[in-house]
Order: C-alpha cells, then structure tokens, then sequence
C-alpha cells in the first residue's frame, strides 16, 4: 500500500512555523523628528527609535500580550495537527490542524484590538505621524491555513478513476 502524503498540509504546516518567528504587528510612530517603531513578535517585543539610538526587546512592552504566547502556542500545535494529518490515515486530523491555525490568527487579532491597537492605521498632522499594520509573519500564518483550504477545494472538484472491472468471458 503506497501512502499518500498531502503536499499543501506539509506546505502549511511548514510556512506556520515559520510565521511564529517573524514580526506579526508593527506599529512607527513619528513625533518632532524623533521615529519610534514598535514591532510585535508572538514572542518579544522589539523598540527601536532613530533620535536617540536605543533599542532593545522587552518581554511584556504592549498591555495585555498574552494572546500572542497563545497564539504561539496554537500555531505549534495547529502546525503538528497538519503534519500528522497530511498522511492518508489521518486526514481529519489536517482538518484540525488547520482550524487550529486559523483559531490563532483570529485570536491575535482580535486581542489585538481588544487591548486598543488597530491592524491597520495611518494618521499624520502637526509634526506627528502614526501608522500600524499588521506584518508578513502574520500574513504568512494566514497562508498557512489558507494553502491547504484552497488544495482542498481543488481537489474535491477530481474524483478518483473507478477500479477496472474485468467481466467473464
């Protein structure tokens, strides 16, 4: 029995790793000539500002963080879900593994706004500029789950070749 193995899962599984260690929200801020930017990993926090030239990573910079160790956490185990699941035996399993991933993703939205920060902003007036949006970590982990959704819309559209019959003669 030859097994089947689910390319896009694998695919999926691998870019949600990936995503759990890039910057997820960025957040520039420019007052009186002096840039501020604040990049949010699902791990640290990452500051940097232009006028003075400090910057450094702090564990719990933004209020309320937590939801991004959780969408940590269920990135990785959405991650294993799809790897497991995207061989024949264990097919639902990818089902799993990829509303797990998209369960972080709407997770680290929503506590994003939640404790008061927008996805996507931009306000500029008066010497002062502010722009937020949401980073190519996160994007990459919404391809994760989206790969596997798209494959298998595809695939539903084949069906598979009957067995060959062979009649008496």
């Amino acid at each position: 029995m030859v097994l089947k193995v689910n390319i896009p899962g694998l695919v999926g599984a691998l870019l949600a790793l990936i995503s759990t260690f890039l910057p997820w929200w960025t957040m520039n801020l420019i007052m009186e000539d002096a840039p501020q930017t604040w990049v949010l990993y699902l791990y640290q926090t990452s500051f940097s500002t232009g006028g003075s030239g400090i910057s450094g990573h702090y564990q719990h910079a933004f209020t309320g963080e937590w939801y991004a160790y959780v969408a940590m956490g269920l990135i990785a185990v959405g991650a294993v879900f799809m790897i497991v699941g995207s061989f024949a035996r264990f097919r639902r399993i990818l089902h799993l593994g990829v509303i797990t991933v998209a369960s972080a993703v709407l997770l680290f939205t929503v506590g994003l706004v939640f404790y008061g920060y927008s996805p996507f902003a931009s306000v500029s007036g008066d010497g002062t500029a502010y722009s937020t949006y949401l980073d190519y970590g996160y994007w990459l982990a919404v391809a994760s789950f989206a790969i596997p959704i798209i494959a298998g819309l595809f695939k539903r559209g084949e069906s598979e070749p009957a067995p060959v019959q062979t009649l008496p003669s």
